[in-house]
C-alpha cells in the first residue's frame, strides 16, 4: 500500500523555505527547491499551487514567483499571479521582498 502524499504538509516546509528567501531578497530555482523539499522538481506545482492559491486568495504578495526557472529566470507555467516576463516579475518579487512575512502565521500549519 502507498503513502498518501500530503501536498498541505510539502507547502507548510516551502513556505518555510520561501519566506527564508524573500527575506534574503532572493529568488530560487525549482531544482533548489526540490532539492531542500527531498523532492522531484516536477512535483513542486503542486505545493506551489497551494501556495498561490491561497496568496492570491488572503491579497498577500505572491510568494510562489521566488520559484523560478533556472535557465529563463522566470516562474512556469503553473504561476498565474502576473504576466511571466521579467518586468511583471521584477515587480511581484520587489512585492514580497517588501512584505513582512515574519508577521503572517504559515497557513499550511
Amino acid at each position: 500500500m502507498s503513502k498518501r502524499i500530503d501536498q498541505r504538509e510539502r507547502a507548510a516546509r516551502a513556505w518555510q523555505i520561501l519566506t527564508a528567501q524573500a527575506e534574503k531578497g532572493k529568488p530560487i530555482t525549482y531544482g533548489e527547491l526540490a532539492h531542500r523539499m527531498g523532492v522531484h522538481h516536477r512535483v513542486c506545482r503542486f505545493f506551489l499551487g497551494l501556495i498561490q492559491d491561497y496568496c492570491m486568495g488572503a491579497g498577500l504578495p505572491p510568494l510562489q514567483s521566488l520559484v523560478v526557472n533556472k535557465r529563463t529566470g522566470v516562474p512556469g507555467e503553473g504561476y498565474h499571479a502576473t504576466a511571466r516576463h521579467d518586468t511583471r516579475i521584477r515587480e511581484a518579487h520587489a512585492k514580497v521582498f517588501d512584505f513582512s512575512w515574519g508577521c503572517h502565521k504559515n497557513p499550511f500549519e
